[in-house]
């Protein structure tokens, strides 16, 4: 039986940590903070993108390996 060499992340957002031990949740160190995707918080001032930028950010950092997506609405 041979086993896989693991290859480098592309970036240190590639370096997984546990985020749950028991259910073998592993998420990137950093989250991506998602408020300022899209545009439904522009009126109280926390900034706006069109759906071309918003698809590049997130494109960006799932190529550098990030994984964890804060998605929470208030």
């Amino acid at each position: 039986m041979s086993f896989l060499t693991p290859t480098e992340p592309p970036s240190p957002l590639g370096v997984y940590r546990v985020l749950s031990p028991k259910a073998g949740v592993r998420v990137s160190p950093l989250s991506l903070g998602g408020m300022s995707i899209g545009d439904q918080w522009e009126k109280i001032g926390m900034g706006a993108m069109n759906r071309e930028s918003s698809l590049k950010l997130l494109d960006a950092f799932y190529e550098l390996g990030g994984n964890f997506i804060d998605t929470a609405n208030n």
